[in-house]
């Protein structure tokens, strides 16, 4: 049980870098209650503007964040809608929204940083930032200069999710260094550790870089139709080391034709898989959560109350890389695995974007452990006088129902 408070009123988000130092330190438990109370920031220029890069590079995110949510019932669900780029929104059409709703957005912005964070990217930065687990996993030649790594892969990625009209989670982080610096000298810093997660991630599939140059050498020529030259295939199975090259591949055979299930498990899911085992993500129990915002003497306070649970029942009971392929093929445990997968991925479809994406053994809904959780609407609530303690005790009595809140 962590409860952490921060009374900054200029708050320039400095205060989350506690809280993902926390999270990166591994310093809470297995399963843990994490309270994040802070001040609403004051509305400056440069508040708006993090929460704008936030927001536009965004896949998913709250509806309030675009429109006042006064009307919605008090015990509703938060409602998630599609990301800027699906309403025709610019930045500065953005820029004046978040204005408006400048509290709603703080508000989204808080839940989802950490939801983030705990679940994608601190596994990521673990894994990646670290020579001897990184080499379990990428080809350490292929990343032994950093810039030649991400103009090679990251920015083909870059283009090829901006084509079909999407973004990659660190777009987010890319713009202002709020998380870290931008680069981290020859030590790797969390935004490089989220771009090569990336990469790793999509090293099972066929990637090309678009050759603009002879686009409009065609356009120009009167060509419609698209030809071989103006697309340059990149390999990024080079990217991964030989080891889970043979895991990918040799899964993938075992599985071929061997439709049983509701998906049938694309090669990303053993890639994260094993990035979870590796990195220690910190998964939220969205069925739990709570969100309150009350005044405190003066000041505005917005509180997430998150469930974490590190899944270890999982993690630690998968084997390590070499005995991977060997475990996929029993189908008892292949069972077991796809059933735990699949609860966290509907614990966080649609909020965290793409985790454990195409992992449903089972329809939405189906049975309990299957149900899509959805994140509640932020409470208003009255603290009187020397009664914050409240909050003390609200948390430990949601710690001391933690045997019925375990995701799986």
């Amino acid at each position: 049980l962590i409860f952490r408070r921060f009374f900054n009123s200029a708050n320039r988000f400095k205060e989350y870098k506690v809280v993902l130092k926390m999270l990166d330190l591994n310093a809470l438990s297995d399963m843990s209650i994490l309270a994040v109370n802070t001040t609403y920031p004051d509305k400056t220029e440069e508040n708006i503007e993090r929460l704008i890069n936030f927001f536009y590079n965004d896949t998913f995110f709250e509806s309030s964040v675009l429109t006042s949510n006064d009307t919605e019932e008090k015990d509703s669900k938060v409602h998630r809608v599609e990301g800027c780029d699906t309403w025709g929104i610019d930045i500065e059409n953005l820029r004046s929204i978040i204005d408006m709703n400048f509290e709603n957005a703080y508000s989204a912005f808080q839940t989802a940083l950490i939801i983030d964070y705990a679940n994608r990217h601190k596994p990521a930065y673990e894994v990646f930032k670290q020579d001897m687990l990184s080499k379990r996993l990428i080809n350490s030649k292929v990343i032994a200069k950093k810039e030649d790594f991400f103009r090679n892969f990251h920015n083909v990625l870059i283009q090829e999710f901006f084509m079909d009209g999407q973004r990659l989670p660190s777009n987010q982080y890319s713009e202002d260094g709020f998380i870290e610096k931008l680069s981290n000298g020859t030590k790797r810093s969390r935004l490089e550790c989220m771009k090569i997660a990336e990469v790793f991630l999509q090293s099972p599939y066929s990637h090309s870089l678009t050759v603009w140059d002879k686009i409009k050498e065609h356009i120009k020529n009167g060509a419609s139709d698209d030809t071989d030259d103006e697309y340059i295939d990149v390999d990024f199975k080079q990217v991964v080391t030989s080891e889970v090259k043979q895991v990918i591949s040799e899964i993938n055979n075992w599985f071929y034709g061997q439709c049983r299930f509701c998906d049938v498990p694309m090669a990303h899911l053993w890639l994260e898989l094993l990035l979870f085992h590796y990195g220690h993500p910190y998964h939220t129990n969205i069925g739990n959560h709570k969100r309150y915002s009350y005044t405190a003497k003066k000041r505005k306070m917005c509180l997430d109350i998150f469930t974490l649970d590190k899944c270890r029942a999982l993690y630690d009971w998968i084997p390590m890389l070499e005995y991977f392929i060997y475990d996929m093929q029993d189908n008892n445990r292949q069972m077991i695995t796809r059933m735990c997968m699949d609860a966290i991925g509907k614990q966080l479809l649609h909020i965290v974007d793409e985790i454990l994406e195409g992992s449903a053994l089972v329809g939405i809904n189906e049975f309990e452990w299957s149900i899509n959780k959805e994140l509640p609407n932020r409470e208003e609530i009255s603290v009187k006088k020397n009664q914050e303690n409240i909050f003390l005790r609200m948390i430990k009595t949601l710690r001391d129902k933690f045997r019925k809140i375990r995701i799986f």
